[in-house]
């Protein structure tokens, strides 16, 4: 892993004031923590294997403790007008299934070309796993973090949090089959 290098001539604060400088250096040695506690996280011997939620799904290869940052949603970092563009040509073309990942209001991670097991995350309305996003050295990582522990073999799942569609017969059917299942993705 590596390591931030301190900065030289940091001054004193005084009066409970910090410089711009030592504010830098408190950012950086922030970052430097984020990485250590959200850096890469362990393989866990996830598998990708046929899902009964939807096609394919994540499990876990062993058990994975509540708390421990399961794996990281990675993809192409593409603006908001872009991955619309994207899904339009991935529709034209017959793409089956894509994945997107709305980051932020504006930034999308798209998975479907370049990405890792992680797009292969199911829905569930009572997930194993929450989603936190975190801004480390710079750039915008998602991260899954086990919301309990995991057992070896259970599927991954986050909670999409999909806005409801009004018109119902637009709606897609969740298939979680979890006590306190919505019913619909969206």
């Amino acid at each position: 892993m590596r390591r931030l290098k301190q900065m030289e001539d940091v001054p004193v604060q005084r009066q409970g004031c910090a410089s711009p400088r030592s504010m830098r250096l408190d950012k950086a040695m922030e970052e430097q923590k984020d990485l250590e506690k959200w850096g890469q996280p362990p393989d866990w011997n996830l598998r990708l294997k046929t899902s009964s939620i939807d096609r394919d799904g994540i499990f876990a290869g062993e058990k994975i403790p509540k708390g421990s940052v399961v794996i990281e949603y990675v993809g192409e970092v593409v603006r908001h007008v872009q991955s619309n563009r994207r899904e339009r040509r991935y529709h034209a073309k017959g793409v089956e299934s894509t994945y997107m990942f709305r980051f932020d209001r504006d930034m999308i991670i798209d998975a479907t070309n370049v990405g890792n097991l992680a797009r292969f995350i199911n829905h569930s309305c009572q997930p194993n796993c929450d989603t936190t996003a975190k801004v480390i050295n710079g750039q915008k990582r998602v991260l899954f973090v086990a919301a309990k522990d995991i057992k070896e073999g259970e599927e991954l799942t986050i909670d999409y949090q999909l806005k409801p569609e009004e018109d119902e017969s637009k709606r897609v059917p969740c298939n979680c089959n979890t006590p306190h299942c919505r019913k619909y993705l969206y």
